[in-house]
């Protein structure tokens, strides 16, 4: 994932989050 919505974006994020942990948070 990346990006703050985690759609797969080819671009890391500004921040480094687990697919497991905030799958449930940013799961739009």
């Amino acid at each position: 994932g990346s990006t703050i919505v985690g759609v797969g974006d080819p671009d890391p994020p500004q921040f480094i989050y687990d697919d497991d942990e905030y799958q449930n948070v940013f799961v739009s």
